[in-house]
């Protein structure tokens, strides 16, 4: 492990014990580290074909869920290249109605990619919305994040209208960018820096994470 990589996950670490707060409270959104107890709502969520139709992979089994739940334990928040896993709560009855992936991709550019996925029957309610705006914030205000990229089949016309309506820009359309199954198949890529990043999108959109 390089130097600056030791120093800037040793940094994030102890931030993260002394600072960094979880979970995060946004609208009738929880925003917390993914848990065990996550099991069966996860698995409900990536049942759904609607979900898993544009999953490059679709192989997100019960079984499938319950050990990336279990490796979750093991990642901290700052390991390069571990995917860090959030689950996206309703308040009102503690339900996981979706889950948010944030992945270290370069220490020394700081450099992230998301994801996320919602349960179909939360769709048309904007909190996808609510959650990426608020994940962003939390990237950028609490682990110093320089840049935040996304990857989109777009045929997934739901997700990168998302993407634009929390202010995240196109920066480009890979074509023929990924073999899926024996299909070649295109990504847009969004981006978001960290100076571009507001508490409010203009949109109706509108999250308070404040730096540390």
């Amino acid at each position: 492990m390089s130097d600056k990589l030791e120093t800037y996950e040793a940094g994030v670490a102890e931030r993260f014990v002394g600072h960094i707060r979880l979970p995060i409270e946004v609208g009738p959104l929880l925003i917390r580290r993914t848990a065990l107890e996550d099991h069966s709502d996860l698995v409900e969520m990536f049942s759904q074909s609607e979900v898993r139709e544009y999953d490059p992979l679709n192989t997100l089994t019960a079984d499938n869920i319950a050990w990336m739940l279990e490796q979750q334990a093991t990642i901290r928040i700052g390991d390069q290249g571990l995917p860090m896993r959030f689950a996206i709560v309703m308040r009102r009855d503690w339900k996981v109605i979706g889950d948010c992936v944030l992945t270290i991709t370069n220490v020394e550019n700081r450099t992230a990619e998301f994801g996320i996925s919602l349960n179909r029957n939360y769709w048309d309610r904007r909190l996808g919305a609510l959650a990426t705006h608020a994940m962003l914030g939390f990237g950028f205000g609490r682990l110093s994040l320089h840049r935040i990229f996304a990857l989109t089949d777009p045929r997934n016309e739901r997700c990168w209208r998302m993407m634009q309506r929390v202010g995240m820009r196109r920066e480009a359309h890979h074509r023929r960018w990924r073999s899926v199954k024996g299909e070649w198949i295109d990504d847009y890529l969004y981006a978001m820096l960290a100076d571009e990043w507001e508490p409010s999108t203009g949109d109706g959109i509108a999250t308070e994470v404040p730096p540390e």
